[in-house]
Order: C-alpha cells, then sequence, then structure tokens
C-alpha cells in the first residue's frame, strides 16, 4: 500500500462507522490549552471498537493523544488484535481543515500495536468534515520501526482474546 488521499464514499462501511465514531469521539477532547480536537477510534479483529479523544494537561508533557487513548482502551479491555485505526481532528470540529496525522510518539505505539497483532494497521486521516481523508497503513507513515521484534521478542504472546 501507500499514502492514498481518497473519499469518504471510497470506504467501506465499517471503516466508515470507524471514522464516524472517532468523529464522534473527538467532541469530547479536554483541549483547554490548544483548542485542537483530536478523536480517535480502533477496531479490532472480532470487530470490537475503541475510542479515545485527546486529553491535554497543564504541564503539556503530560498530554495524552487520542490515539494513544484508544489503543489503551483497547488493550486495557484484552482486545489486541488492532487491525485498524481511524484518527480525525482540527482546531474547529465543524469546519474543513487539513488532514490530522499521527505524532512520532502515536506512530510508534501504533507500531507496537501492530506488531502486537501481527498486522499492518491500516490507518484512516481525515479532516473533520470528511471532506480529506488519506488511507495508509502504519508500515508507510513509519519506515523503517524499530518494535519488539527487533529485540527478538514474540509481542503477541501474552494476548487473552
Amino acid at each position: 500500500m501507500s499514502i492514498l488521499n481518497t473519499t469518504f464514499q471510497a470506504l467501506t462501511v465499517t471503516e466508515k462507522e470507524l471514522l464516524a465514531k472517532a468523529q464522534e469521539t473527538m467532541y469530547h477532547a479536554y483541549n483547554i490549552y490548544s483548542g485542537f480536537f483530536v478523536g480517535a477510534a480502533v477496531l479490532t479483529s472480532e470487530g470490537e471498537v475503541f475510542t479515545g479523544a485527546c486529553m491535554e494537561n497543564a504541564s503539556y508533557g503530560l498530554t495524552s493523544c487520542a490515539e494513544v487513548g484508544a489503543i489503551q482502551s483497547a488493550f486495557s479491555q484484552g482486545y489486541r488484535d488492532i487491525t485498524t485505526i481511524a484518527i480525525i481532528g482540527g482546531m474547529d470540529p465543524h469546519s474543513e481543515g487539513e488532514v490530522v496525522s499521527p505524532c512520532g510518539r502515536c506512530r510508534q505505539l501504533i507500531f507496537e500495536a501492530s506488531q502486537v497483532a501481527g498486522e499492518n494497521i491500516v490507518v484512516i486521516l481525515s479532516d473533520p468534515t470528511f471532506k480529506k481523508i488519506i488511507y495508509t497503513t502504519i508500515n508507510d507513515l513509519m519506515p523503517l520501526p524499530f518494535g519488539p521484534l527487533d529485540l527478538g521478542l514474540n509481542a503477541g504472546s501474552n494476548t487473552k482474546k
């Protein structure tokens, strides 16, 4: 795969629903410092969906990204087989803007989740209105990554479900 510009209509029904869930969650962002809204939703191979919204902190460094919240929510419930993540955000949750892309830290965490799942996680990125959408994978967003397999570890060996 590569990094593809696409449309909302070109997504599958499941991908549209996942992106809509991320959009719904975006409104719950705790963003009093930046005013920037971000929501994320992950889909597991069993069809379970877990969401997260960004949560800022006065010290800034303790801010938690939406992607982290969604992945952590899935893992906390014992679901480590993430297949897809949808990320949406912007300065105004009601108007068109640029596509939001995960920061480096989040890319690393998504990559780790991909090694746990044994899956090249699909990444769907969108502006708040679904007018600009990018469809890609974590391997394309993060070339030459480093993860548990590089340390000789079987990342998926401690999964429950």
